[in-house]
């Protein structure tokens, strides 16, 4: 017993200083990692304030659809459309003067997310609208969104029928 003790007592140094060494090599380099990655900054949760969490868009171009090079960025997409905005302030800051899109037509109501911008026809104006989804919903007429101007003070009139839209928005260019 006592020759064991002896052992664990010349091999505990060790044990512990190699297990030291992997937990610190495995937070670096989750570290390093995470530390490459640009990160939206919130000042209230430095502070211990909460923020809500808001709908983001649905993520439609993966990474390997992105091709980032000396020459130019290049991106598979397929069935896209080039989008110009007028400047509505309607969604301010997001799109304003001078931004442009580039836009996916849906395959189905399912394709489209609380958080998404899309663009679509309204019967209130002529043109395509360029709105955020703020929910969506199922009545006896099928699928619908309610829309929402980010820098407007409520949802716009009526439901956004999935045949009325144009677009969703995967870029923005400015």
């Amino acid at each position: 017993m006592g020759r064991m003790l002896d052992l664990f007592g010349s091999t505990l140094p060790i044990l512990t200083f190699f297990l030291l060494g992997w937990v610190a090599s495995s937070f670096m380099a989750n570290y390093n990692y995470y530390n490459s990655l640009e990160q939206p900054l919130s000042f209230g949760l430095l502070f211990g304030a909460t923020q809500p969490d808001l709908h983001s868009p649905k993520d439609r171009v993966q990474e390997s659809q992105i091709r980032v090079t000396s020459q130019g960025v290049f991106l598979d997409l397929r069935n896209a459309n080039w989008a110009v905005y007028a400047d509505t302030n309607s969604m301010d800051p997001l799109l304003d003067k001078g931004a442009n899109g580039i836009e996916i037509k849906p395959r189905q109501p399912s394709d489209i997310v609380p958080g998404d911008v899309v663009s679509f026809t309204a019967p209130y104006t002529e043109g395509l609208v360029v709105h955020r989804v703020a929910a969506t919903g199922i009545d006896d007429q099928g699928w619908y969104a309610i829309t929402k101007g980010d820098n407007n003070p409520n949802s716009d009139p009526g439901k956004v029928r999935f045949n009325m839209i144009h677009g969703v928005l995967v870029a923005v260019v400015y």
